[in-house]
């Protein structure tokens, strides 16, 4: 029966997921063979600036278009978000040097003599 609910909610011939695996696995080319193979599609688009993932995703609606694959798919995101004030995740990122700003690790900060 889950089976059967899964192909239909996901309109596809298979009912499989390809899961999204933010910072590279997922590629275009990787979605367009699991519409291909009949299977829902995924896009990872966490770690992707807004343009980047536009031209992911009108790079795979044309793709899927033009095979005649599944005319869906889906994109995940996600918005990390700072750790609450005061927290050991705070504490971490606050020690831990800004990338292109600041100090790094163990380097004397403003105003340290020689």
């Amino acid at each position: 029966m889950m089976a059967g609910m899964a192909a239909v909610l996901l309109d596809s011939r298979l009912p499989l997921v390809a899961a999204p695996m933010a910072g590279g696995p997922t590629t275009v080319t990787l979605a367009r063979a699991v519409a291909a193979a009949g299977a829902f599609a995924f896009l990872a688009g966490g770690y992707k600036d807004p343009a980047a993932l536009a031209a992911h995703i009108t790079e795979l609606r044309a793709a899927l278009a033009a095979d005649g694959s599944a005319p869906g798919f889906g994109v995940n995101l996600f918005v990390p978000q700072p750790p609450p004030p005061g927290s050991l995740g705070d504490r971490r990122l606050r020690r831990a040097p800004a990338h292109g700003r600041g100090r790094a690790r163990g380097a004397p900060g403003p105003g340290a003599g020689p």
